[in-house]
């Protein structure tokens, strides 16, 4: 198995780890908590506290982009709670995450 390649996408408040696998990429992604000025980000952990360790945040979703530019995500956060969200941003960027996955799976096609 590949190497994992970790993104962060402060504008949308998310992090991707992405692991190439054998005819695909498999994302798992982070809600990011909280970003400080000097660029560190904050992720909830599974006990509700906070922490600046990606490797032990509470994934938001997962999922995968094959070969074929097909995709399958599952949300864990719906599995905690309701996904919240305050604003219409919020929401749009839910949906920039996962194109920026696709992409990130497309870049590593090449």
């Amino acid at each position: 198995m590949s190497e994992q390649i970790i993104k962060h996408f402060d504008d949308l408040f998310y992090t991707v780890v992405a692991t190439p696998d054998d005819g695909r990429v498999n994302f798992v992604i982070f809600e990011i908590d909280s970003l400080c000025d000097n660029g560190i980000r904050t992720y909830e952990s599974e006990d509700g506290g906070l922490n600046e360790d990606v490797n032990i945040a509470s994934p938001f979703a997962h999922g995968y982009v094959k070969w074929d530019g097909c995709s399958n995500w599952h949300f864990d956060e719906q599995d905690r709670a309701m996904i919240h969200q305050c604003s219409r941003q919020q929401l749009l960027n839910m949906g920039e995450i996962l194109a920026a996955c696709w992409d990130i799976a497309d870049e590593l096609d090449d």
